[in-house]
């Protein structure tokens, strides 16, 4: 999120892309946008943990470009 908020133009947005399983033990697919482009997704039985590892997927992504 750091990265992304050193450009005020720039937005970051989690998304639900999907969610499986049985209802007592869902798994989310949680999508990372920035600027409305995918760079990454997870999955996990909680949505606030499929976020943080998306973002970790993204921020790799992004550091290793640079």
């Amino acid at each position: 999120q750091e990265l992304v908020q050193q450009n005020p133009k720039d937005t970051l947005e989690y998304r639900v892309l999907g969610k499986t399983g049985p209802a007592h033990m869902p798994v989310f697919e949680i999508g990372c946008f920035i600027n409305n482009e995918q760079v990454s997704c997870a999955s996990s039985s909680n949505k606030k943990d499929a976020e943080n590892l998306c973002a970790k997927i993204a921020y790799d992504k992004i550091s290793s470009k640079n």
